[in-house]
């Protein structure tokens, strides 16, 4: 009796065995043995190194696309999405997409770190992106020490977001709170106080437009608020000068 249990056991050990060795077998066989990665254009070099080289490590065929994307997401916060498409058995092919990156965020204090706001409400740090990628983007300025706060505030976001390239090619815009946002006119002597309802309203742009072409006392210069419902306040600026936000962007 004992010897025939030996060989039951023995043969369970043989399949077993014999099966661990086809498994290995196979996952050779299908492992791909020539690995093209494509990467985001938008970001660095450094970055895109980074990203191939942690893939060598990596099992492309057993972990799959979306557990590889969250692995990866840990580390390059970048990253929006992964494909893997597989010309053969041995030939992969890996696609790796990041968030556009649409405004620059900067601070009015020069301690503090620039970030890029991307198209779908992702705040990262700038350095992750190549300079051509942030070449041409709009910046808006926050004004305050809590700067860290304040640029992950969803009403921040929101009003970011919904600019046009009007308001920024007009305007230097200075983001206090979502009551208080500040625009200095590029070419113009005006000063504007908007909130983060009244800076989408353009009548109210247009007829302060008109209102400065108009009086002659505003000529040396105007401050205007235009958060009020029904009105706007306007006040002559006699010795208008130019702030250091609307220098540095002239």
């Amino acid at each position: 009796m004992n010897m025939v249990r030996f060989i039951g056991n023995k043969k369970v050990l043989i399949t077993i065995g014999g099966i661990s060795l086809f498994l290995v077998g196979m996952q050779r066989a299908f492992t791909p043995q020539s690995l093209t990665i494509s990467c985001d254009p938008r970001w660095t070099s450094e970055y895109q190194h980074a990203i191939k080289k942690q893939l060598e490590n990596i099992s492309i065929r057993t972990i799959g696309a979306y557990r590889l994307r969250n692995q990866l997401q840990l580390e390059f916060p970048f990253i929006k999405d992964i494909t893997i498409s597989y010309e053969s058995a041995y030939r992969a092919q890996v696609s790796i997409t990041g968030w556009i990156p649409k405004v620059l965020i900067q601070s009015s204090l020069p301690s503090n770190k620039d970030y890029v706001l991307c198209a779908t409400g992702q705040v990262l740090e700038k350095h992750y992106f190549s300079q051509e990628a942030l070449q041409g983007l709009p910046t808006m300025i926050l004004e305050g020490a809590d700067f860290e706060t304040k640029r992950l505030a969803q009403e921040f976001i929101d009003t970011a977001l919904r600019l046009t390239n009007k308001h920024f090619e007009v305007y230097t815009i200075l983001w206090h709170s979502k009551t208080e946002i500040l625009l200095h006119d590029k070419a113009k002597k005006i000063r504007i106080i908007s909130d983060m309802h009244s800076i989408h309203d353009q009548d109210r742009f247009t007829y302060l437009e008109q209102i400065y072409a108009q009086e002659e006392s505003y000529k040396n210069g105007m401050k205007a608020d235009i958060r009020l419902k029904d009105s706007i306040v306007c006040a002559p600026i006699t010795n208008y000068t130019r702030t250091h936000e609307e220098s540095n962007t002239l």
